[in-house]
């Protein structure tokens, strides 16, 4: 930590009227708070030097107080699933307000990943992003249509196709269309790869190119020689599945990341059963290690959304509860077999609490156990740092709470302070007294 830095941290804290002003190479202690402890909470002293957490301090005049009692440390969450990473100041503070430090971005285009935008999330004071480009699917495929229909016109600028093509979105329709994808992506600097299967169980490849305006996504037939070809170049791979053939298709080939559950949208009778996980799908993803972030706010706000616009119609009622029937029965079946549960929205920055409150309204988890997976979000996407922890040699990013989120998830909401890098900066005084 720089010079700068700790006065920096001195003056934030005299400003908030705490114990005592910081010297340069002053030790931070943040006094009788709840901290969390891997499970729970517990009463105690929470020291940080250099940017690291402390197994204990000597108090003496560099020592500097700062009183939290009645307060709750949490070890700063993450969000795996978030296109809204602009590199401007804005966009970051919205992740850190909410107590999200680390993030990853699962398909941006390829022309924004320039030196600026890696120095803009290297920074102490901005939130930590990993990034996949342009994600590889089929010809006509998701992501294609929404950004050349949608996104391009309203967004890029009025970019069309043949500027999207290979920078928001690229192909993988045969091992050497793969290969070449995969070496652009390499080529500027991407941290993982964001691939893309939508109903699989109906792709159909007549000619050479596949079906044409095809929605299925990769041909599963080609997924295990690109997760291959990705790892031999040291970048995890995150599938975006719609269905369980889908799931399947991602935990046999070896995928480490399900970028959604099936069930995230709004469910539909007829689409129930292809959607619902067998006990042998869970049993494989359990052997493969996949990691899961079922994004599953995305379906229930829009369940809820139309039951609200129509309370009296029993098609939004029938097809509300058809989606929080199948949600629950895949997610909680797939936490219980231990397949790593991972926090990620698919949608605002602000709204992590929502998707972790889903795990719960649903039944999915209890409460304790849906923080303990939105706490373990954070390593499971940094696996390189010593994050999501509150002990000696973690790094000092967290964030502290006026209320216990073990009692109530809208706790996560109560942040009046936060630490990033070492830093302290209060976010709101008046709750801070």
């Amino acid at each position: 930590m720089t010079i700068n830095r700790i006065r920096q941290i001195a003056a934030l804290a005299c400003a908030a009227a705490v114990s005592a002003c910081a010297t340069p190479d002053a030790e931070l202690v943040y006094r009788g708070a709840s901290v969390w402890n891997g499970g729970g909470f517990e009463v105690r002293d929470l020291a940080v030097s250099k940017g690291k957490v402390l197994s204990r301090y000597e108090e003496d005049k560099n020592t500097h107080i700062v009183d939290f009692k009645d307060r709750f440390i949490l070890p700063a969450l993450a969000n795996g699933h978030q296109h809204l990473t602009y590199p401007n100041k804005k966009n970051s503070e919205q992740f850190l307000d909410a107590g999200v430090f680390y993030v990853w971005n699962p398909n941006i285009l390829n022309s924004v990943l320039d030196k600026e935008f890696a120095a803009f999330f290297a920074r102490s004071d901005t939130a930590d992003v990993k990034v996949s480009g342009g994600g590889i699917t089929e010809k006509g495929s998701h992501p294609e249509p929404l950004y050349v229909r949608i996104l391009g016109p309203n967004v890029y600028g009025g970019k069309g196709y043949d500027e999207l093509y290979k920078d928001a979105f690229l192909y993988g329709r045969n091992r050497d269309e793969i290969i070449e994808s995969l070496d652009q992506l390499d080529a500027v600097g991407v941290d993982f790869v964001k691939i893309y299967l939508l109903g699989s169980e109906k792709y159909e490849a007549p000619g050479p190119d596949g079906a044409p305006n095809s929605t299925t996504g990769l041909n599963p037939a080609n997924v295990p020689f690109l997760v291959e070809q990705a790892h031999a170049r040291n970048l995890p791979v995150v599938a975006h599945i719609e269905t369980r053939h889908d799931f399947r298709v991602a935990v046999d080939a070896g995928v480490d990341f399900a970028g959604h559950l099936p069930g995230y949208g709004v469910a539909s009778e007829s689409g129930v059963e292809a959607r619902r996980l067998t006990d042998d799908d869970i049993a494989v993803a359990v052997e493969s290690g996949i990691k899961v972030m079922p994004t599953y706010q995305v379906g229930g706000s829009r369940a809820a959304q139309a039951l609200a616009e129509n309370p009296e119609d029993e098609e939004a009622q029938r097809r509300a509860e058809l989606t929080m029937n199948l949600q629950r029965d895949n997610l909680e079946r797939l936490h219980e077999a231990g397949v790593p549960v991972i926090a990620g929205t698919d949608l605002a920055p602000g709204l992590l609490r929502f998707e972790l409150e889903r795990w719960e309204e649903i039944g999915a988890m209890s409460r304790a156990d849906v923080l303990k997976r939105a706490v373990a979000t954070g390593p499971a996407l940094f696996p390189e740092r010593k994050i999501g922890c509150l002990k000696q040699g973690c790094e000092a990013d967290f964030i502290v709470l006026t209320a216990n989120p073990r009692e109530n998830l809208d706790a996560l909401d109560s942040i009046v302070a936060r630490a990033k890098a070492g830093g302290i900066t209060f976010l709101d005084r008046d709750k801070a007294q």
